[in-house]
């Protein structure tokens, strides 16, 4: 400072002090001593001291939440510096610029108190509010704050519209107001459409409103925010369609509008946007077609418009993004075939094209989708009209072995045909990686391929399969437990048009857990081995012709005996009478969750014997009956009064039997049951 203006400034305070000081306390001295005092306490009330004073009538404002003993931990008026206070940041020299808090409730006694604290509170640059039930809207202490960069509310009731003077906050950079409205009430949170007044905040990074009640279309001048990287606005009530300007976002990385009503086409200007990496507009009600102008988004990872009303064909350019991971484009009107040049998408990982009109055949370059170094890929194009036979370098995937010679990698992938009317023999499967084949409701035939014991989880039901000769061979080393990516452990061939007896080669593949032949035509004794797979939870042999008498202890030698959860013998010719041993034995049925025997030929008294099953011990595993059906056959006496300890019991049939004599007493402790039936009997 020049010494011209020092004189300037010494020749002011001399003024100032011969104004408010008497006449005779303005010698040079004494004035030069008061004025320094007066610069001092107006430092002091705009300075660290004001800070610590508005923070702890802040603190007044609120009273902790439920179970909050930490928010305002230190908040004291004998701590020297509140800058070491829990949730406050300061900047030199000691200017609190960052407050945080959580979990507390406004002070009822003390309406405003906050508001006017926040105020006071001159150099705040970031405010963040958590769980803090304002149930109000956008207060002016928030608003009126032109230095402010940062204000994050989340789930703190903000309601009504968003004010037109938010406006005046020219410096913000990130604006978040979340989760304000109520899963169950569409109608809470900030409500009206939001005003283009925001797009003058031309400094925004992130911009995040997501879950409100928000309406009306996203304002066209959204193209100024050219610093935008973030923009969020998940489950609100937006409609109409996407603005062409929203290609001017020159540096957004993450566009999230799910769960709207944006109607309308894509604007072709989503090409524009060469940062774009998220691209989420699934659950809205978008139409027309893919753009193709989408391909040119370089950097794109992830295009996620699941469940809108896109239709014509898939570009094929989609195929050359090299950075695109995910592309969700299921429940849809998408028809024409599958652009083969989709598997030229190296770097993709999960591909849903499901619930559309897409016909053809399935390209065998799609194999490509699940190549390389990748743990986890998914492939769904269930529910489509998909025809002709299943490629086999479609299922023959296997994760690239690394390059520099060390640990094989592990992929998991998946992949979903279900729905379709692929057709022929099914290609014989030499990968490692797949766990999971889902390819029911289509038509097959032929027989099951005992390489498929590769392959953990395998749903086949309801084709036309009906070769019960062994097909192929078991993987090598399938009993070396250690050996193989994967072993079977569910299998599922219901619906299909198998007849003969059990077949043999199932017992090939002791992994099996979860076994579904029903809606078959077996016939024939079941053999006891089939009870005793060393770790089946699950057996379903229902709606076929299976005749003999019920086994004792059936799951004799089942490892996991404890957790045969369901067993479903329904609609078969199983004669006589019901063995005590059957529901006891070696405690097999007890964590049976589902216990199905109805429409048999059972006969003879039902054995009293249900406290065994599901009995207190094993209810902290939350193992309990909730079904038992033993309905349409022609079981007599009276009913096991035993039931009525079943206490998580949800489903009772006992009808069309010959049972005797009155409902137990005990039944009446069933507080859970939802159904029950007992007609048909002679029961008074």
């Amino acid at each position: 400072m020049s010494k011209f203006h020092r004189a300037q400034l010494s020749a002011a305070d001399d003024d100032e002090a011969r104004l408010l000081f008497p006449a005779h306390w303005t010698s040079p001295v004494l004035i030069r001593t008061m004025t320094c005092m007066l610069h001092w306490t107006s430092l002091s009330d705009s300075g660290p001291n004001a800070d610590k004073r508005a923070l702890l009538k802040f603190k007044e404002g609120f009273v902790l939440g439920p179970g909050n003993t930490d928010s305002f931990r230190g908040w004291t008026a004998e701590s020297a510096n509140c800058c070491s206070w829990r949730g406050i940041t300061c900047q030199w020299p000691d200017r609190v610029d960052g407050l945080m808090v959580g979990n507390v409730i406004p002070n009822p006694a003390k309406p405003g108190l906050w508001q006017e604290a926040v105020a006071n509170l001159t150099a705040l640059k970031a405010i963040t509010f958590n769980e803090v039930p304002i149930n109000a809207p956008l207060p002016k202490a928030f608003t009126d704050r032109t230095s402010l960069k940062s204000l994050a509310l989340y789930n703190c009731g903000i309601n009504g519209p968003i004010p037109s003077d938010i406006a005046k906050l020219t410096n913000l950079e990130q604006l978040n107001i979340n989760v304000n409205g109520l899963l169950d009430d569409p109608k809470t949170g900030l409500t009206g459409p939001i005003p283009a007044a925001i797009c003058n905040l031309t400094k925004l990074v992130q911009l995040s409103l997501q879950q409100n009640s928000l309406t009306g279309r996203i304002p066209d001048c959204i193209d100024r925010l050219t610093k935008l990287e973030g923009l969020t606005l998940i489950r609100n009530l937006l409609s109409g369609p996407l603005p062409s300007t929203i290609g001017g976002l020159s540096s957004i990385r993450a566009l999230s509008l799910d769960d709207n009503f944006i109607t309308g086409p894509l604007p072709r200007s989503l090409g524009n946007l060469s940062s774009l990496e998220y691209l989420e507009l699934s659950n809205n009600m978008v139409d027309h077609d893919v753009p193709r102008e989408m391909a040119q988004m370089a950097k794109i990872v992830a295009i996620r418009l699941r469940n809108n009303r896109l239709t014509g064909a898939i570009p094929s350019e989609l195929g050359r993004i090299g950075s695109l991971a995910e592309l969700q484009l299921g429940l849809n009107r998408i028809s024409g075939p599958i652009p083969a040049a989709l598997g030229g998408a190296r770097s993709l990982g999960e591909l849903a094209l499901d619930h559309n009109d897409l016909d053809g055949a399935i390209p065998p370059e799609l194999g490509n989708v699940c190549s390389g170094r990748r743990r986890f890929c998914t492939v769904d194009l269930s529910h489509n009209r998909l025809g002709g036979a299943l490629p086999p370098a479609f299922v023959n995937v296997r994760a690239d072995p690394p390059a520099d010679g060390g640990e094989p990698f592990l992929g998991r992938f998946v992949i979903d045909v279900s729905h379709n009317v692929l057709s022929g023999p099914l290609p014989a499967y030499r990968g490692k990686d797949l766990a999971t084949l889902v390819a029911h409701h289509n038509r097959f035939t032929g027989g099951f391929p005992l390489e498929y014991a590769a392959i953990a989880s395998v749903d086949l039901s309801y084709n036309r399969l009906s070769d019960l000769t062994e097909t192929g061979r078991l993987p090598a080393n399938y009993s070396d437990p250690f050996a193989l990516q994967y072993r079977i452990s569910e299998l599922r061939l219901a619906g299909n048009r198998f007849c003969g007896n059990f077949p043999q080669w199932l017992f090939k593949m002791p992994s099996i857990r979860a076994l579904d032949i029903s809606a078959n035509s077996f016939y024939g004794a079941l053999p006891p081995a089939a009870f005793n797979f060393a770790e089946m939870t699950e057996l379903n042999v229902s709606h076929n012709r299976f005749s003999r008498s019920l086994p004792g202890d059936p799951f004799k030698n089942n490892s996991r005996g404890s957790l045969v959860m369901a067993l479903d013998l329904h609609h078969n010719g199983f004669y006589g009478p019901v063995p005590a041993s059957f529901l006891t034995g070696s405690l097999s049925l007890v964590g049976c969750l589902y216990l199905d025997l109805s429409e048999n030929r059972l006969w003879g008294p039902l054995p009293d014997s249900f406290a065994g099953i599901g009995p207190d011990e094993v209810l902290s595993f939350g193992f309990y009956p909730k079904r038992i059906d033993f309905s349409d056959n022609f079981l007599s006496g009276r009913l096991p009064s035993s039931i009525g300890k079943l206490k998580y019991l949800e489903f009772l049939d006992m009808s069309n039997n010959d049972f005797v004599g009155s409902i137990p007493a005990s039944y009446a402790n069933l507080e859970r049951l939802t159904y029950s039936n007992f007609s048909g009997n002679v029961l008074s």
